[in-house]
């Protein structure tokens, strides 16, 4: 089988059984990656590894301190379908071994990467800047001015010619507007980080938290409390029950996945799937069944908004942010071995299921934290990592701090233009977000086709 996945078996010369040669035979001829033959369907080499690190040659090997193996399940000497499995496996392993870069695609260069970066930057700032200037309510921008820069500076803004202006103007600028944008801006970069992950992760171009029943599960949450508890919490009742919502449903996947015995990219997501069609169902039943006072309230919750934005709870999304960030940039190289499959990232060391069932938890918590404030905003994880892949490329080291700033600029612009295309009035934001998520959708099936 090494030979025909086109590599050199060390011990090929050997007339004798490769099963009686020593190890200190192997360990002198310093192999590159190991081929542990798998005889229980699963874990039987790894008892093999475990022996192989403790063992005081084989140990020093850089196969073993690399953790380069391959583990094709048991086959018998004779021709057909598992042996070319375990062909493609080795070949797999091989390649990463000598040219990693052959299967995981190289990222743009490092000036380019730069000035992306500097780019999103200069409009982030700008997109900021111009969420908290201006709303459904025109405020002069030489005021809205001066109040930041009080804000930031203190008394030192009049010595420089900021005079702030005390009153209303203050507090909707301060109170009302910075908050705002800055919540747009968390939830935007958690919301394409976590889309981002779970594409790599599932290997499907268009997952994001949807799909997985994790705003379902949030969304399910909030109209519990809104339909038949009340504000148990006060304040805090919709986003605390909007979080659970979400853990719950992740939860009720994972749950679903280890019963089966079960742990792929698309088992995972027909699980999700499932999983989101129940909350959906559980959802328009409590919709139904209540007055109408609460339904008009699941109503615009459900739409999306950034109206229970507050300073005194930005932490609870930014412990989301700070979740997938920290999981994604820990994760980058797992995830970059991933995006040349299964077998090549278990040549590497890399655990295709230990790293899904991390990501999964990860993103159910972030959205959660998200959704529980913004109420249920799609196509921010479904778009931006396809912009973010387009600029920079597939590696994740990269590609997460990119999205993280396409989403927060995508989610800014989206609110500007609900607070301002019919103000007075605002705009549901996730209306807003999903009329370009619509379109996006369409440009990238077209292409594809």
């Amino acid at each position: 089988m090494i030979d025909a996945a086109g590599g050199r078996n060390i011990l090929d010369n050997f007339e004798t059984s490769w099963g009686r040669t020593s190890w200190e035979t192997v360990a002198e001829r310093n192999p590159e990656f190991l081929v542990l033959i798998d005889y229980q369907n699963g874990s039987g080499h790894l008892e093999l590894l475990d022996f192989l690190k403790a063992h005081p040659a084989m140990g020093e090997t850089d196969a073993v301190k690399n953790e380069r193996f391959v583990a094709p399940r048991y086959a018998e000497p004779t021709p057909g379908p598992a042996n070319i499995e375990a062909i493609r496996k080795i070949l797999a392993a091989m390649v990463m071994a000598t040219d990693p870069g052959h299967l995981i695609p190289a990222g743009v260069p490092l000036a380019r990467r730069l000035m992306i970066a500097a780019g999103i930057t200069v409009l982030l700032d700008g997109s900021l800047l111009a969420s908290v200037a201006l709303g459904s309510a025109w405020l002069p921008s030489a005021d809205v001015a001066a109040i930041l820069v009080e804000a930031v500076i203190g008394p030192a803004a009049g010595a420089l010619g900021f005079e702030a202006t005390e009153g209303p103007i203050s507090r909707i600028v301060l109170e009302l507007r910075a908050p705002r944008a800055i919540l747009a801006a968390i939830v935007g970069a958690g919301l394409a980080v976590v889309g981002m992950l779970l594409q790599s992760t599932t290997r499907n171009d268009l997952a994001d938290p949807f799909l997985f029943g994790l705003s379902s599960g949030a969304a399910a949450g909030a109209v519990f409390v809104i339909t038949v508890s009340g504000d148990v919490l006060g304040i805090w009742t919709l986003p605390v029950a909007a979080f659970v919502g979400g853990l719950a449903s992740a939860a009720s996947v994972l749950l679903l996945v280890a019963r089966a015995g079960i742990g792929g990219p698309e088992r995972l997501i027909l699980a999700g799937l499932a999983v989101s069609f129940l909350l959906a169902a559980l959802t328009n039943f409590l919709i139904f069944s209540s007055d109408q006072g609460a339904a008009h309230s699941v109503f615009f919750w459900s739409l999306g908004g950034l109206g229970l934005a507050r300073w005194d709870n930005l932490g609870f999304a930014t412990g989301g942010l700070f979740v997938i960030m920290a999981t994604a940039l820990v994760l980058r190289h797992a995830l970059d071995a991933l995006l040349a499959g299964d077998d090549a990232a278990e040549s590497l060391g890399v655990s295709p299921r230990r790293t899904r069932v991390i990501v999964f938890i990860a993103a159910a918590f972030a959205t959660a934290s998200f959704v529980a404030l913004s109420g249920v905003i799609g196509f921010v994880g479904l778009m931006v990592p396809h912009l973010g892949r387009a600029l920079v490329g597939p590696l994740h080291g990269p590609l997460t701090l990119i999205c993280a700033g396409i989403g927060a600029i995508l989610m800014l612009l989206g609110d500007i233009a609900a607070r301002t295309l019919l103000a007075p009035q605002e705009l549901p934001l996730g209306n807003v977000i999903g009329a370009v998520g619509a379109v996006f959708v369409v440009v990238l099936v077209v292409r594809r086709a």
